[in-house]
């Protein structure tokens, strides 16, 4: 869970089990290796750390960021740059991330759909640059779709959508 306040960006668990939230801590507190320059639209869990790409309003060079947050049962632990995805040249907004269990990430920046190997740390590729704009995604491991929720309209925000993860191509779900 990310809060966005006028003075911090507090990154929270919640437990569905014992119905509690625990604050993580401020991430754009100083002291981090990397500060966000504004609260993350998207966060993506793998092999037990959260990645978000950064997002610069005026700077296209920190647009393309992608950070990793270590944290403990009970704080951030760090919060740090891992590389540049797209040689500094910047994507458009990232609204919505998912990794499957092969560890690739798949990204949602504007109309296009991204995927890169968080394993090897490399292959930045297009899945399709004419994508809807997904305000979420999902990775099903039971039949290997991603899932999505468009925020394009007003009549498909509230619609899932899957999507094939070589392709780009979506088949209305519900």
């Amino acid at each position: 869970v990310v809060e966005n306040t006028n003075t911090n960006t507090r990154l929270g668990r919640y437990d569905l089990t014992s119905n509690s939230f625990t604050s993580l801590g401020n991430m754009r507190a100083s002291g981090w290796g990397h500060v966000p320059s504004e609260r993350p639209q998207h966060l993506a869990f793998f092999a037990g750390d959260l990645y978000y790409v950064n997002y610069h309003n005026s700077t296209t060079s920190l647009r393309d960021d992608l950070i990793r947050i270590r944290v403990s049962d009970t704080a951030i632990v760090a919060q740090e740059k891992v590389m540049d995805l797209n040689g500094n040249t910047g994507l458009n907004r990232v609204t919505a991330a998912t990794v499957d269990d092969t560890g690739m990430l798949y990204l949602a920046a504007g109309s296009e759909l991204k995927r890169f190997n968080l394993r090897q740390l490399s292959s930045l590729a297009n899945v399709s640059t004419t994508s809807p704009v997904w305000s979420g995604l999902l990775w099903a491991r039971t039949d290997g779709f991603l899932y999505g929720t468009n925020s394009s309209t007003s009549n498909s925000r509230n619609q899932v959508s899957r999507i094939a993860s070589s392709t780009g191509a979506t088949t209305f779900q519900a």
